[in-house]
């Protein structure tokens, strides 16, 4: 309870994240999916929404489901091992990068990682009481899953690896239950196919062969294999195969079914490293299998949880930056000050010559979702799909054109290296900006500074009579 208050008390102070703001912007254009993401993000924050329009709002979701998962875990390490592993587990559940770092902003993983914890308790009841019924619940947590991330499709592979594993006869894993818990998923995921086959696939496209065309270098592939150290600490990391090896050594039933919710997913990842970069938030599913693994191995000696406390303590740093402003930390900083980019541009709309018929563009979904969540008028906001250029989700939503004709404040931003020169988020095809409208003024630029040193810097284009384009293939 004092931990899920300082999660509130912390989403509550900050801006959104870029991401956040963006599936704040899904669930204002609700639909059964979207182009890069399953919908339960935006169904969970428009469930929410009549408690405001808020950080708090918006993440509430992401801490109950952080807290829902933590009692599963608990649960599930009761039934597995006894009450002091669990608490173990919990503890760490709480403590580790991997997981606290998600427990109080909404993206998708947020809901994956609850219905992935649901598939583990789930499949640690089938085993331990031989019921099939419990393939109902694989079922509603496969389903749920997939409308939050695909990976979730490992549930029901992690369940049957397990069964298969401890000898399980089949009528406990290929029955009338497992069918009807797969008919479920299937019942339950049909809104995102549905969406995709309306929509040339266009989820499936970018969430599958898109990302493999992707282009990644060696040293990017490499980051896949760091990332985890990041996630779980440095010293967990290295303890990783010690706990692994252990746990395939004793072939305990209840290590073997940790092994089978964390070997295939990682696995997976492992592989896909050596095709592309592995972003830091995909392993999340296969850390969670880990913890059933990790939870035992720290209980047995005290000493091992002289590993787990650097990476407590590396857990806690965002915060501390939050609560005591740091200069160094501004490079990553992107849950505070936005809301200075969204009054510059409103003032800039009300100097315009018609400022009723003057729209936004967002270089990026990052700035038009922020000036959105911020005030402005949602059915005034376009991003780069307005200049012919793939938008993401706002390729779906208001069409640049409507506002053929108008006039437009064009809003980009620039990071901080840690050189300390600017690095725009998206460079500026200032070119083809001028082709997509009659004239272009600027730009006008604001530098938003914190702890004493430049956090951001906004960059401001007066652009006049747009002229329809055609979007780039």
């Amino acid at each position: 309870m004092i931990t899920a208050l300082l999660r509130c008390a912390i989403a509550a102070s900050t801006d959104l994240k870029v991401e956040e703001a963006y599936y704040w912007c899904y669930s204002k254009h609700l639909a059964a999916s979207y182009y890069d993401h399953p919908p339960m993000v935006a169904w969970l924050i428009a469930l929410f929404s009549p408690l405001g329009v808020n950080s708090l709002a918006v993440r509430l979701p992401a801490i109950l489901l952080f807290a829902g998962s933590g009692w599963l875990i608990f649960d599930t390490l009761r039934r597995l091992w006894d009450e002091k592993v669990a608490r173990t587990g919990l503890l760490l559940h709480t403590l580790l990068p991997a997981f606290h770092w998600y427990s109080m902003v909404l993206l998708p993983d947020a809901p994956l990682m609850f219905f992935w914890c649901l598939g583990m308790y789930a499949t640690t009841r089938l085993l331990q009481e031989d019921r099939p019924e419990w393939w109902w619940v694989i079922g509603l947590a496969t389903g749920l899953g997939m409308d939050s991330k695909y990976p979730a499709v490992f549930i029901p592979v992690a369940a049957f690896v397990a069964c298969w594993s401890l000898r399980k006869p089949r009528s406990l894993w290929l029955g009338p239950s497992m069918w009807a818990g797969a008919l479920l998923a299937i019942t339950l995921f049909s809104p995102v196919v549905y969406w995709n086959f309306t929509h040339d696939f266009a989820s499936f496209r970018f969430q599958g062969s898109e990302r493999f065309q992707e282009a990644s270098g060696g040293g990017e592939k490499m980051a896949s294999l760091i990332y985890p150290a990041v996630m779980l600490g440095p010293l967990v990391y290295l303890a990783g195969p010690f706990v692994l090896y252990g746990a395939g050594r004793r072939r305990h039933p209840s290590a073997v079914i940790g092994l089978s919710w964390t070997l295939p997913f990682l696995g997976l990842m492992l592989w896909v490293s050596s095709q592309r970069l592995v972003n830091i938030n995909w392993p999340l599913p296969g850390y969670l299998g880990f913890l059933l693994l990790l939870a035992p191995w720290v209980t047995v000696s005290n000493w091992r949880w002289a590993l787990v406390y650097p990476s407590a303590l590396f857990s806690l740093l965002p915060f501390y930056a939050l609560v005591f402003p740091m200069a160094a930390a501004n490079r990553g900083d992107d849950v505070t000050q936005w809301r200075s980019m969204t009054v510059e541009a409103l003032r800039m709309q009300a100097a315009m010559p018609r400022p009723n018929e003057t729209f936004f563009l967002g270089y990026g979904y990052q700035c038009a979702s922020e000036m959105a969540f911020a005030g402005v008028p949602l059915e005034s906001v376009v991003s780069v799909n307005a200049l012919g250029m793939k938008a993401l989700a706002y390729d779906y939503w208001t069409p640049a054109y409507k506002f053929e004709g108008w006039d437009a404040v064009v809003v980009g931003y620039s990071r901080v290296k840690a050189n300390g020169e600017w690095h725009p988020q998206y460079e500026i095809d200032i070119n083809r900006l001028r082709r997509c409208f009659e004239k272009v003024e600027g730009p006008w630029e604001l530098v938003e500074m914190r702890a004493g040193q430049p956090l951001r810097r906004y960059s401001y284009w007066k652009a006049f009579g747009y002229k329809r384009v055609v979007p780039s293939s």
